[in-house]
């Protein structure tokens, strides 16, 4: 898969990557099954006797090429007809945009570890009761609208319960 094409202007020129060093690529960001051959087959396009592809790209092969490559998947996509470079500036902001929030979101682990760090400092709690609270930290953060309150009162219940096992081992 060549990967050295420049796009629109001001975006950097990517380096060619052979088939072998992007399912090297794939493997790495947990991709395996897209091996060397896979991916010439996926480029050539395996055609049948009418000229047709015999499979199309699934999603998660998109994903993972797009993952290994270290571009947004839509940077996988042609651009609309009659519209190369107005399209490619777009895709361009929109993979800026994707990579800004995926900072962001890195960011926010961080900070939400080292809250983690500081909690358990703070309590001095110990392993089983250090991985119960991240059980509680993890369920709060996948809800779409969390209850602080009930976080606080589930962190509040870690905390009591390694009290009342500390005492009832004295």
């Amino acid at each position: 898969m060549n990967c050295e094409e420049d796009h629109s202007e001001g975006s950097s020129k990517r380096r060619a990557m052979n088939t072998a060093e992007l399912a090297e690529a794939c493997a790495k960001v947990g991709f395996p099954q897209l091996t060397p051959s896979v991916i010439a087959n996926i480029e050539s396009g395996r055609r049948d006797k009418q000229g047709r592809r015999r499979r199309a790209v699934t999603v998660d092969e998109a994903y993972a090429f797009a993952e290994a490559l270290g571009v947004g998947v839509t940077m996988l996509l042609p651009p609309p007809p009659g519209r190369t470079e107005a399209a490619w500036q777009m895709l361009d902001r929109l993979d800026e945009q994707a990579a800004y929030a995926r900072q962001r979101s890195a960011e926010s682990e961080k900070e939400m570890q080292e809250g983690i760090r500081q909690f358990v400092r703070q309590f001095d709690l110990d392993a089983e009761h250090e991985g119960m609270l991240r059980q509680v930290l993890e369920r709060y953060h996948r809800q779409p609208d969390p209850d602080t309150e009930q976080l606080q009162r589930e962190m509040r219940e870690v905390v009591m319960h390694q009290r009342e096992v500390r005492a009832a081992a004295r």
